[in-house]
């Protein structure tokens, strides 16, 4: 497992905009087999499943649905289902969160991708922390 996160982790640094508005930038990649399949990162676009899912809440416990724009996760789910018929209950989930300082650092799902992650039924998630590494998310049902 260590060699997906290391892959996912050069990449988003290889993906990482200096000039991004963004606050920090989140980076998602499926995984099926040995093969990342889709990749999204957060974007200030929005999409009508944005809105669908508020009240968007932060790791603190803040509201954010004043913020517009779609999660990682979001964005590399809809690039899978337009472009491959494989069932995410085969597939791994790995967020990764790239701070300011480019470090990395707490990507946990927000409320509103927890209830999706949950729906779409991933066969594992894992998400970066404050130290380093990284961490199972644990869809509770």
């Amino acid at each position: 497992m260590t060699d997906k996160f290391q892959k996912s982790i050069e990449l988003s640094y290889a993906l990482y905009d200096e000039k991004s508005i963004l606050r920090c930038q989140h980076f998602c990649y499926i995984w099926y087999k040995d093969r990342i399949i889709s990749i999204g990162r957060n974007s200030v676009k929005t999409n009508t499943t944005t809105f669908y899912y508020n009240p968007k809440i932060n790791k603190d416990g803040k509201n954010i649905s004043g913020f517009t724009g779609t999660c990682a996760e979001l964005n590399a789910f809809l690039r899978l289902k337009n472009k491959t018929n494989i069932k995410t209950e085969k597939c791994i989930l790995v967020n990764i969160r790239i701070d300011n300082n480019k470090k990395l650092n707490f990507s946990h799902p927000c409320l509103s991708c927890v209830s999706l992650l949950r729906f779409l039924n991933f066969k594992k998630i894992y998400f970066s922390n404050k130290n380093e590494q990284f961490e199972e998310f644990l869809v509770d049902n």
